[in-house]
């Protein structure tokens, strides 16, 4: 029962800009639509993937509210 939205700043799809640029991670639990800007992140080391990190869902798994 969740309500799931794409946000545009022109023709920029923001999640897809974050995503491209390292500072978020595809949520693939809803959809696999930004994989590839991550995989491009992640091989170009950009944001996020220039070091370590605790994948956002890992995190929320193991400290429920």
């Amino acid at each position: 029962n969740r309500t799931l939205a794409r946000c545009w700043l022109g023709d920029t799809d923001i999640a897809g800009w974050l995503v491209s640029e390292g500072l978020a991670v595809a949520y693939t639990r809803y959809s696999w639509r930004y994989l590839p800007e991550e995989a491009t992140a992640r091989w170009q080391g950009r944001g996020l993937w220039g070091g370590s990190f605790e994948n956002p869902e890992d995190w929320r798994r193991r400290n429920p509210r």
